[in-house]
């Protein structure tokens, strides 16, 4: 058990046979109630052999995980009792990097996935397969996929699970198996511009936010910062295509552009634009003091 905030507080408490577990001495605020019971002895497979094949290790491996179940609660002061949790084995993503339309050249060897889950925050990160081929197994509760090693001049342009849509969305797997197709392209559109500002310092921030409110989620592909240089250029590569806002501003603290009331602030003071699959747009903007 532990809160849903960036505390390390962890508590934790062996249930009984009977499944009855307490927890004592916890602090008010928001948790994540996660348990986990492990195999028994006679449900694990035999350990492994020299002549076993790669997808009887994939699936002995896939056995031997716990089944898992995690419910969000908060803790105001009185006890909190009548809690069930019902576990359940974990899913397995059977996934392929795939070249969009039109792509003519080979993908990147650097490509890796990292499975997020989005009620604990943890990850799993698998490198793709020589072949675009990956794994993966114990995905559990809600959950999205990040890809990670995608060099200038790539980009994700789609997620899809059994077709569907989860570029920028959770799923759950429940106890199944999904496949995964994870569409690359090399149609990177960009953004690139310069700040006006009556000051000879130009180094200011730059944040590029949908007009939609709905995507000013973290982590998120449509918002984004950069810093602009002394004399107040700066670039943006990899933006999906949207109907964005544009703000240059004096100062950014670390994270800023998470902060939804910022983006708020700024949303009538920012200049708006579109940008299409592979468009590379130019702009000026005027330094927002804040």
């Amino acid at each position: 058990m532990g809160p849903g905030s960036e505390s390390a507080l962890q508590l934790h408490d062996d249930a009984a046979a009977d499944g009855t577990f307490s927890i004592q001495n916890v602090p008010p605020g928001p948790y994540s109630l996660t348990a986990m019971v492990m195999p028994t002895a006679s449900a694990l497979p035999t350990s492994g052999s020299f002549s076993e094949s790669r997808e009887d290790v994939r699936e002995r491996m896939f056995r031997e995980l716990p089944e898992t179940a995690t419910l969000p609660v908060v803790v105001s002061g009185e006890d909190v009792s009548d809690v069930t949790l019902v576990t359940r084995r974990a899913g397995r993503i059977s996934g392929q990097f795939v070249a969009d339309t039109g792509v003519g050249r080979p993908l990147p060897t650097s490509l890796r996935v990292m499975w997020r889950s989005a009620g604990q925050g943890g990850g799993m990160t698998m490198n793709g397969g020589g072949d675009a081929t990956f794994q993966l197994a114990g995905v559990s509760g809600p959950s999205r996929l990040d890809i990670q090693g995608v060099p200038d001049g790539w980009t994700v342009k789609a997620i899809l699970l059994d077709g569907d849509d989860v570029t920028d969305g959770t799923f759950d797997l429940g106890s199944k198996t999904g496949n995964i197709r994870v569409v690359m392209t090399d149609r990177v559109a960009s953004l690139n511009g310069t700040i006006q500002s009556n000051s000879d310092l130009r180094d200011y921030n730059v944040i590029v936010f949908p007009e939609d409110a709905a995507k000013w989620t973290f982590p998120s592909r449509f918002v984004r910062t950069v810093r602009a240089d002394a004399e107040g250029r700066f670039r943006i590569d990899g933006l999906p295509p949207e109907r964005y806002l544009a703000a240059a501003v004096d100062y950014l603290e670390d994270g800023g552009e998470q902060n939804r009331q910022l983006l708020e602030r700024l949303r009538s003071r920012a200049s708006a634009l579109t940008i299409g699959e592979g468009e590379q747009r130019s702009i000026q903007l005027d330094l927002i003091s804040r």
